[in-house]
């Protein structure tokens, strides 16, 4: 770690021109400390500062040199604090674009996902969990081809803008495999809602109507028997005569059923 004194005011006057509407700009005109962080943090966890500062400070350095084949009088009109401030502003331009074009390359752009569609709004969600969620308009009649082929998106002409001295998504062109293109932009006012649909109808009255066709259809089972039936023969006897009982019998073969129709039992009288 190592600390450096320098003063910001030409570090953040670039931001001024920024066309994105969102932008938040911090400057200040006295003298700061700065603590430059090790090497190796990603770029997406570097502060915009940070990285400018250094980018700037090793074109600095290089720029303000003397060439061996420069005189002394050319180089003073070179380099003064005017022309090292003004040259200080087109760095600091220039490493912006670089950032910009380091951190596009850092982002997992195959690892984004889609909500489901608002078709209120004619909209998708798209969620990255490195620059965090933008909406993208999608009309209905191209929402299926988007969904479907989501996973093989290519991003391109990616923005940012600054705020919190972070990188934030301003605008990407997003090209389907057929090459239609869908862009997402920040200056462009895009609405996402999610839908939760209550439903509130009164109780269905679900009944079965009876059919008024009725069955016609008799369905009889005969049984036709030849020679003597079972009860007629190995009558048991008891080998005494009780006199003092009696018993009604009664034996009925005809049988008339609903509509008149004859259902005859075979063999009731002998049974009887």
């Amino acid at each position: 770690m190592k600390t450096i004194f320098l003063s910001l005011i030409w570090l953040f006057s670039m931001f001024l021109d920024n066309t994105y509407s969102q932008n938040v700009f911090y400057g200040d005109s006295n003298p700061t400390y700065l603590t430059i962080a090790d090497d190796n943090v990603s770029i997406n966890k570097m502060p915009v500062n940070l990285y400018v500062i250094n980018y700037v400070e090793e074109k600095i350095a290089l720029w303000q040199q003397k060439d061996e084949f420069e005189k002394i009088a050319d180089y003073q009109l070179r380099v003064s604090e005017a022309t090292r401030k003004e040259q200080a502003q087109i760095y600091t331009l220039e490493a912006l674009e670089s950032m910009k074009v380091e951190y596009s390359a850092f982002i997992s752009w195959d690892k984004l996902t889609i909500s489901t569609y608002d078709a209120e709004n004619e909209t998708y969600l798209v969620q990255s969990s490195e620059f965090g969620n933008f909406a993208v308009p999608v009309s209905i009649a191209d929402a299926p081809e988007f969904k479907t082929n989501f996973n093989s998106m290519v991003y391109k002409n990616q923005d940012y803008y600054v705020v919190d001295n972070k990188l934030i998504l301003a605008k990407v062109d997003i090209v389907a495999p057929s090459s239609k293109i869908f862009t997402y932009d920040s200056n462009q006012s895009t609405t996402y809602s999610t839908n939760n649909i209550t439903y509130n109808f009164a109780p269905l009255d679900i009944s079965v109507t009876n059919n008024t066709t009725v069955n016609n259809t008799i369905i009889q089972n005969r049984t036709t028997n030849f020679g003597l039936s079972e009860v007629d023969i190995n009558i048991p006897e008891l080998g005494f005569v009780n006199s003092n009982r009696f018993a009604l019998i009664i034996g009925n073969e005809n049988y008339k059923i609903n509509g008149g129709i004859n259902a005859d039992v075979v063999f009731a009288i002998n049974d009887a």
